[in-house]
């Protein structure tokens, strides 16, 4: 009588080829996440710097539409403009204004917006780190 002796199934992974397939997968995955977490923290700074955009340029409009001898456009550093279009909690804004010594017709107003945002490393230490956006115009009076 012959025996015939069962011999493994090749259609199968053994478990050495298992796991070096889920290692394989692990490290695909650590880069992804990587790249991922690099693109919102990109996302998140980009959306802030839009918004701080947003309020200098509102401010600039809103500056546009006084009368070239309003109070608020006199010479001088404003650390926080009362009037005007309301402000994200986010940002602080100031403003300065310069009249043009030789023109005397001509305003130039700068719009500071900043913010604070922590900045560093994926699981290394923040720290917070002062942005802001500038923007200036030119006021004149025609009368």
């Amino acid at each position: 009588m012959l025996f015939r002796v069962r011999t493994f199934n090749p259609c199968g992974f053994t478990l050495v080829e298992v796991m070096v397939a889920l290692a394989c997968m692990a490290i695909g995955f650590v880069a992804l996440w990587s790249v991922h977490y690099a693109s919102l923290r990109a996302d998140i700074r980009t959306d802030r710097e839009t918004g701080a955009i947003a309020a200098a340029c509102s401010q600039l409009d809103f500056f546009r539409s006084l009368s070239f001898t309003d109070p608020v456009l006199n010479d001088g550093n404003y650390s926080a403009s009362a009037t005007g279009p309301p402000l994200p909690a986010a940002f602080t804004r100031s403003y300065s204004v310069l009249t043009d010594s030789a023109l005397s017709w001509k305003k130039t107003v700068t719009v500071t917006v900043a913010w604070t945002e922590r900045a560093g490393s994926f699981g290394g230490t923040k720290a917070s780190v002062q942005r802001n956006v500038q923007m200036s115009s030119i006021i004149v009076n025609f009368n």
